[in-house]
């Protein structure tokens, strides 16, 4: 396994106060490596930001030490870190009459001495980037006449053109819709794989995390980081426990949240898949439960887009004629 970029040890991680410290996770030990995309999970307010920026030298740590190739990081400047590492937060920037390509540019200034003259590498590391992001159609549009969305594919790019070995991200996907939040994971994993960058992702997109993730941590406020394939960590039972919910469960084989099955009307769901699944949760939804030993039966058939579902005597061919035909017959 290749050596750490980055390493957490014994860590502490809050605020000082008096007569004491608020501490908000400790007992951390964590590394990055490079060639990884790292996904870390966990719930609201328990400290996911707050560990971010203390990886990122923005935040002393209550005790502990960070390391950047093992040294401790806050012997390096600010421009010395910033050649290493690049982060993207999730507060809203104020860009002004900054266009998006200017934007992008901001992420060579660790590269360009103190002129800030960029060279003709500069320029094609600033191209590179707006391109990895698919986002050259915005090139010359004024920040502050974007979407939320876009602006934030634009801080992905600028952290990108600063071609530091180790990303780190907050919350990257949080503006985007389904389609770019696939393409973003997609290409944060691509960035790792063939550039060899240790990248973390702070998220709560836990579907593409699972599936997009070379590793995951699992942050609790009440039990120390845990790390792993998200493979192992799903047949563990470890992600489930992170998410434990009285209303909702973890899907062990799609990674999806779904209402806990309950109390309800008992009835049985054969048929052949996606179909059947799809049956079930919006039978859930009205107050049914499956259960093989039901007398009441809903049966499936067809192929992909061709669908008949039958009930008693009847046979329909949606959804929602079989869910009408359902609740309204005598239970």
């Amino acid at each position: 396994m290749a050596q750490p970029l980055l390493t957490g040890h014994n860590l502490a991680l809050g605020y000082p106060g008096r007569p004491k410290p608020k501490v908000v996770l400790e007992n951390l030990n964590l590394a990055l490596r490079p060639g990884q995309l790292v996904a870390m999970l966990g719930p609201n307010g328990v400290g996911k930001s707050t560990l971010l920026r203390t990886l990122a030298g923005l935040q002393v740590p209550l005790s502990g030490e960070v390391r950047l190739d093992d040294a401790p990081i806050q012997d390096y400047s600010p421009l010395e870190r910033a050649r290493k590492l690049s982060m993207v937060l999730t507060e809203p920037i104020q860009g002004g009459n900054l266009r998006v390509q200017e934007l992008v540019a901001l992420g060579r200034f660790p590269h360009t001495g103190w002129s800030g003259r960029m060279s003709s590498e500069d320029q094609d590391r600033v191209q590179a980037a707006i391109d990895a992001c698919r986002i050259g159609y915005l090139a010359q549009e004024r920040i502050s006449e974007i979407s939320d969305g876009q602006r934030q594919k634009a801080m992905i790019a600028r952290a990108l053109a600063q071609d530091g070995p180790i990303m780190l991200l907050d919350e990257p996907t949080a503006h985007l819709d389904l389609p770019n939040k696939g393409e973003i994971m997609h290409l944060l994993h691509e960035l790792a794989r063939k550039q060899n960058k240790a990248v973390l992702v702070s998220t709560h997109d836990l579907h593409l995390a699972l599936h997009m993730a070379d590793r995951l941590w699992l942050v609790d406020c009440v039990a120390p980081l845990e790390e792993g394939l998200p493979e192992d960590l799903m047949l563990q039972g470890r992600v489930a426990r992170l998410f434990d919910h009285p209303q909702f469960a973890l899907d062990d084989n799609t990674g999806q949240y779904r209402l806990k099955p309950s109390e309800g009307t008992p009835i049985q769901i054969t048929g052949p898949e996606p179909a059947r699944q799809w049956v079930a949760q919006a039978l859930t939804k009205r107050g049914f439960k499956e259960s093989d030993q039901a007398s009441a039966q809903v049966t499936i058939s067809g192929i992909s887009n061709q669908w008949t579902f039958s009930y008693g005597n009847a046979t329909v061919s949606t959804v929602a004629e079989l869910v009408s035909l359902v609740t309204t017959a005598p239970q």
